[in-house]
């Protein structure tokens, strides 16, 4: 099984609904911290790509529901509407989780005009994200 936990610069406010919806049943968890004006979304699914699709489905809700212009910062830093978006394998090999990072973040870069940065085993330097 493939997990994500996407972390959303957004810890209030009806869009949280929207971004939810948009996650369907891969669905497991949403934490909202209004502090930290963040929120994080656990997805997995039991089918393969369940977790993948998820996470576009809520990065694509969350840039056409969200402007960080017009959101209060909180006291986490962040990057972006979508801060990271990091995969996890469980009882998988560690390449399954890389492989969907580098699909997930080409496919950012390509329909959201965004630029997504690679850490940890995802990133052939070894970078850590801090």
């Amino acid at each position: 099984m493939l997990e994500c936990v996407v972390n959303i610069a957004a810890g209030a406010g009806p869009a949280l609904d929207a971004l939810a919806a948009a996650c369907g049943e891969a669905l497991l968890d949403r934490h909202a911290d209004t502090d930290h004006d963040r929120s994080v979304f656990t997805l997995a699914g039991p089918a393969d790509g369940d977790a993948e699709s998820a996470a576009l489905a809520l990065a694509a809700a969350a840039a056409a529901h969200l402007d960080l212009a017009t959101r209060p910062e909180g006291v986490h830093p962040r990057l972006g509407v979508v801060d990271v978006v990091p995969f996890v394998a469980l009882g998988q090999p560690a390449n399954t989780a890389v492989a969907a990072a580098h699909r997930a973040g080409a496919h950012l870069a390509e329909e959201l005009a965004v630029p997504v940065f690679f850490y940890d085993d995802a990133d052939p330097a070894g970078r850590s994200l801090p």
